[in-house]
């Protein structure tokens, strides 16, 4: 089973490691789509949280927090990508 799946990955695994861009479009798809999940899952933390008080003003600094971290996410994936 493991030799199937080995031999099925092969050709795309000698692609990515022959070609820079291929390995340089993956990382930064990669990055949007694990920037994306933890953005998610942190927000339904913090939204958990801050519905069960009655303050208001702290759902709209969670909102206002969102893109921040996201992009923070971002930058730190790509800049892992550099050289």
């Amino acid at each position: 089973m493991e030799e199937k799946v080995v031999d099925y990955l092969q050709p795309i695994v000698e692609v990515f490691s022959k070609n820079p861009w291929f390995q340089g479009g993956a990382v930064i798809c990669i990055t949007f789509v694990i920037a994306s999940l933890l953005t998610f899952v942190l927000f339904k933390i913090i939204r958990s949280i801050t519905q069960k008080t009655s303050i208001v003003l702290d759902d709209q600094i969670a909102v206002l927090l969102r893109p921040p971290i996201y992009y923070t996410l971002v930058v730190i994936g790509l800049s892992g990508d550099l050289p």
